[in-house]
């Protein structure tokens, strides 16, 4: 076998499957920490909601909207990855996911 068929059939795909927990785990963090809404080519949710706020002087109305803006956009996107992570999971193998984990608590079997 090639190296380069090697990467593309066997290590990749192994490295994406692997992989998709942690993107998930930091897109949500990215989101959360830095307002990631310029990858949408929108002005900053914060930064809007602010000057829209000053203006109107209904603060606590609009950062409530921000907030749950910013809750929309990471539970959508989260979904997205989890589907991702069921689709190209391999059956009877887990990576350790937090969902596994919960599962195997529930029906009393310990995570070594």
């Amino acid at each position: 076998m090639r190296d380069l068929t090697a990467i593309t059939c066997i290590i990749l795909p192994q490295a994406l499957r692997l992989s998709i927990p942690g993107w998930a785990n930091e897109f949500s963090i990215l989101l959360k920490d830095s307002a990631v809404c310029y990858l949408l080519g929108t002005m900053e949710i914060m930064a809007r909601v602010n000057a829209v706020a000053q203006r109107t002087h209904e603060h606590l109305a609009f950062f409530a909207l921000a907030g749950v803006i910013y809750f929309v956009l990471t539970l959508i996107v989260l979904k997205l990855l989890r589907r991702l992570e069921n689709k190209v999971q391999i059956p009877g193998y887990s990576a350790g996911t937090v969902g596994s984990m919960a599962k195997n608590t529930q029906h009393g079997v310990k995570n070594a």
